[in-house]
């Protein structure tokens, strides 16, 4: 199996860009086109938005998570690294909960 190399030529594991970009392609493209028609876009014109997203999800993906990575160095973070990544992650939640109740206010 070829793995995936970084910008010094060096092979990376390829799971994290996989699950990232897996389940970037599971949101868009299930929940996306009824979210999107709640909103009022055709079918066509909201798979075209989300396939865009997704091709910018997946080329970011790839830049941190495989050509960036040095495989010799390892990741470990910082308890308030940990913690601060949370709450970015519960604000982040809460603005995408908010989002999602659009359709319902209009």
């Amino acid at each position: 199996m070829r793995r995936p190399r970084n910008r010094e030529g060096t092979p990376v594991d390829p799971v994290p860009f996989l699950v990232v970009v897996l389940t970037a392609f599971l949101i868009t493209h299930a929940w996306g086109p009824l979210y999107l028609g709640a909103l009022g876009f055709s079918t066509a014109g909201s798979l075209a938005l989300l396939t865009a997203l997704l091709a910018v999800i997946v080329a970011v993906a790839y830049y941190r998570l495989v050509w960036l990575v040095d495989p010799g160095k390892p990741r470990v973070a910082s308890p308030d690294q940990r913690l601060s990544y949370l709450l970015y992650a519960i604000v982040i939640g809460f603005a995408l909960l908010a989002l999602l109740a659009v359709p319902f206010l209009v």
